[in-house]
């Protein structure tokens, strides 16, 4: 199932994309994935040291991106009920990060820069993740049209696979499963329903729920790896595994499926002579 997840989570599309700019989004996917780990690590063994690195993990997350909040709260619950009071030796950490990020957050969402996402129905922008999570932002890319049809077979196939994992899966897999499923859960459920209560505090977008992605990988692994289903399982873990990567394949070599190359435009302005506005159609 390790194996397997490394795989998934190598040739997915939406990671690729965002692992080539400059951005901190990949950062932020690799940070949560880490405090996952050690959240794993301190419930199965419940050392000191485990704890303390989830802490660690889970406070750069919140530095790179406030909506680690979420999967990191998820994980909190985890390691509070299973392991009480001894999980106080990471939750101190992540308690002083988010304290010292608050002033800066608060500072920031009154500029009011993340208002254009609710321009978008909250259906859309929801198909829009499911979409993005499986072929990546080359199925919406800024004043190109949409591709959704490029992310129905890559979706199927996850969904095959966590339903082979409910319907086939033993005790100790689905208790694999539960754990990187709660995580994702919380990354996208509670954005939603803060979404439903506050309107004008909507920030569901992909890539803000990008801490979603790799528990989701991680269930959809456990479910190609079941010893009750081991060829159907392979088979739908090797159709995704190839869909991914000849898609990430394809999108490299199409320009119509890669970021607007702007290159060109930058050279022919040049360098400011003095100050000026730059107007563009989108």
């Amino acid at each position: 199932a390790g194996l397997w997840a490394a795989a998934l989570v190598a040739v997915n599309p939406m990671l690729l994309w965002y692992s080539q700019e400059a951005r901190a989004y990949s950062l932020f996917a690799l940070l949560c994935a880490v405090s996952l780990l050690f959240c794993v690590r301190a419930l199965r063994r419940g050392e000191r040291r485990d704890f303390t690195l989830w802490g660690l993990a889970s406070a750069l997350a919140l530095a790179t991106h406030y909506f680690a909040v979420f999967a990191v709260a998820a994980e909190a619950v985890w390691l509070l009920r299973r392991r009480g009071r001894t999980s106080l030796a990471g939750l101190w950490i992540v308690g002083l990060g988010g304290l010292a990020l608050a002033p800066l957050a608060i500072h920031q969402m009154s500029y009011g820069h993340a208002e254009w996402i609710g321009n978008f129905s909250l259906g859309h922008r929801l198909w829009e993740t499911a979409a993005t999570f499986a072929s990546g932002e080359t199925t919406d890319i800024i004043a190109r049209p949409e591709r959704p049809g490029l992310a129905l077979l890559p979706l199927a196939l996850a969904l095959a696979a966590l339903a082979l994992l409910a319907v086939r899966g033993g005790r100790e897999q689905r208790r694999a499963a539960a754990i990187p499923l709660s995580v994702a859960a919380a990354a996208i459920g509670i954005p939603l329903l803060l979404a439903l209560a506050a309107p004008g505090k909507d920030y569901v977008l992909a890539r803000n729920l990008l801490p979603a992605l790799v528990p989701l990988l991680l269930a959809v692994a456990v479910g190609v790896t079941l010893p009750a289903a081991r060829r159907l399982g392979a088979v739908l873990g090797a159709a995704l595994l190839a869909y991914s990567l000849g898609f990430c394949v394809l999108a490299g070599a199409s320009p119509d499926r890669l970021r607007p190359d702007w290159s060109a435009v930058a050279a022919r302005l040049g360098e400011p002579a003095a100050p000026r506005a730059i107007v563009t159609w989108t």
